[in-house]
């Protein structure tokens, strides 16, 4: 006969709620419906999953089903949390009046300017990191470092205005450009120095 669990809930709150599923709680083990709805689910992930099961349903039933495929099932990371919506919007608020203003100059130039509160800020970006950006800040270069093993970042020190002044050159362009020169110059010499020698014979 078919196999499942039924977890029941009733929010206190009108706060969202959440569910973490571990890898193991794909759909090629078991099949989830919130209410008579299916949950739509990944056949395969590797890391834990986050579903949200309610939001402004304070005092509502909430019924999670899930139905079995298999045996058994480990209920790994299976979790339920509640998040705090008005702490998360005043975080929100704090961070709408901390935004800095980002211009953009060109295709590889981009300008940020804010107002630092604290002597020592990491400024995070969603540029994928890339050896061909450099920094700016306050007309000073500083390093460029990776977050998150993929996006663009730096360090800024000291309270105050800043601005960054973000800039790509393609790696080794320069170099290219230099080597690309030299060539001219030795192929232009020797069409000159050839072109002299026929006048003199």
């Amino acid at each position: 006969k078919e196999s499942k669990i039924i977890f029941k809930f009733v929010p206190t709150t009108n706060n969202s709620y959440y569910l973490t599923l571990g890898a193991p709680l794909d759909s090629d083990n078991v099949t989830f419906y919130l209410g008579n709805r299916q949950l739509n689910q990944y056949s395969t992930f590797r890391h834990t999953v986050i579903v949200n099961l309610a939001s402004h349903a304070k005092g509502q039933e909430i019924v999670l089903t899930a139905v079995f495929k298999k045996s058994s099932l480990w209920l790994n990371h299976f979790v339920l949390y509640q998040m705090n919506n008005q702490l998360v919007d005043r975080r929100l608020a704090q961070l709408k009046k901390q935004q800095p203003v980002v211009k953009k100059l060109s295709e590889s130039k981009l300008s940020v300017t804010y107002n630092q509160k604290k002597s020592q800020q990491l400024v995070a970006t969603t540029i994928p990191y890339n050896v061909g950006w450099h920094a700016q800040v306050n007309g000073k270069s500083v390093k460029i470092i990776k977050i998150q093993k993929m996006f663009l970042a730096l360090k800024t020190k000291g309270l105050g205005h800043k601005k960054i002044i973000l800039t790509y050159r393609p790696p080794y362009l320069l170099t290219g450009l230099l080597i690309s020169l030299i060539s001219l110059v030795i192929l232009f010499s020797y069409y000159w120095c050839r072109k002299k020698h026929r006048k003199m014979r």
